[in-house]
Order: C-alpha cells, then sequence, then structure tokens
C-alpha cells in the first residue's frame, strides 16, 4: 500500500509546494491582486478536473484488470481510448472555459477590477493546459495499475513542483505574471516530452 501510494503522496506534497511558491512568485510580481486570480485559477480547477480524474479513474481500474488478465490486446487499447475520449472531453471543457471566462470568474470575483481581468487571464492560460493534463493523469494512472511505480512517481514530483515552478522563475523576469498562469501548460508539455 505504501509503495502503490507513493506517488500519490508525492504528488500531493508536489502541489502544495507548488502552492506556496507560486504564491510567493505572484506576491513579489502582482500582490494579492495576482494571488487573488490564482486562487480562482485553484478554485475553477476543482470543477475542471472532474473529467481529467474521471476519465483517469476509469483507465486506472481497465488497465488494472486487463493488466491483471495479461491480455495486452486490451490493456493497449483502454490506454488508447481513455486518451481519445478524454482529450476530446478534455478540449470541449477548455473551450467552454475560453468562452464562459467572465461568468466562471464571476462566481468568484465581483466587479470589472484588476483581480478580475487578471483571474480571467489566469483561467483562459489555465484552460490551454486540460487537454495535456488529462493526457498525463491517464498516463500516471495506467502506469500505477500496471505496477511501473517508479515513473509516476517521477512525473507527480516534476509535474508537481519542478516544471511548473522551475518555468514560473525562470519566464517571470520577462513576461511577469503570464509566467505562472503559462507554468501549468508548460508543466504538463514538459511532462510529455
Amino acid at each position: 500500500i505504501i509503495v502503490t501510494g507513493a506517488p500519490t503522496v508525492l504528488k500531493r506534497i508536489s502541489i502544495t509546494g507548488r502552492g506556496i511558491a507560486l504564491n510567493y512568485i505572484l506576491m513579489a510580481l502582482g500582490g494579492s491582486v495576482a494571488v487573488s486570480a490564482l486562487s480562482v485559477q485553484n478554485s475553477a480547477n476543482q470543477l475542471l478536473n472532474a473529467v481529467t480524474l474521471g476519465v483517469a479513474a476509469t483507465c486506472m481500474i481497465l488497465a488494472g484488470v486487463f493488466y491483471g488478465e495479461n491480455d495486452e490486446k486490451e490493456l493497449e487499447k483502454s490506454l488508447r481510448v481513455s486518451i481519445m475520449t478524454g482529450v476530446v472531453l478534455s478540449a470541449v471543457l477548455a473551450i467552454i472555459v475560453l468562452v464562459f471566462a467572465t461568468p466562471l470568474v464571476g462566481m468568484f470575483l465581483k466587479g470589472n477590477g484588476e483581480d478580475v481581468l487578471l483571474a480571467k487571464r489566469s483561467l483562459c492560460i489555465y484552460a490551454l493546459s486540460l487537454p495535456l493534463a488529462l493526457i498525463n493523469n491517464v498516463l500516471v494512472s495506467f502506469y500505477q495499475a500496471t505496477k511501473n511505480l517508479k515513473i509516476p512517481a517521477i512525473l507527480s514530483v516534476f509535474r508537481g513542483f519542478v516544471f511548473p515552478v522551475g518555468f514560473a522563475l525562470a519566464a517571470s523576469a520577462v513576461i511577469r505574471t503570464d509566467a505562472v498562469w503559462l507554468s501549468f501548460v508548460a508543466a504538463e508539455l514538459f511532462s510529455l516530452i
């Protein structure tokens, strides 16, 4: 149980560290207004992540069954179908977020102040990471189900902390707060490479 659950524990620790680090970066770049925008993004993520987590959990169950039965054909098919279906669903979700960013932000912030505009920008950029995050989450679930635990453990740390914080630190001098918003897209993209 401890070994199998290690990637999940590492993911939670990495995400917590990322949140702290990105808050510090945003405070230095844009103050509490920028931190507020990240808070809106994090809150919206709780809803947006439902598709990703649902597809990944289903893939994990199916992959576990087919792995246990040594059914290579169905194992490969479950991964392929999970990624294809999930990418379509998450791309549709990303488009919905892009089209309805203003009312989504309005669920958390009121008015037309700088905080609302920055939160909308943050959410729109973040939406671009959804299909990539889906692929990565499905792959992590697949590897866990097939007892290949080293890859999910490494990905958990790099996706959750190293890539986003590293990107935000490296790019923030040039593109300011956009470095933080783009760090989510960059982390998912770097993880696929």
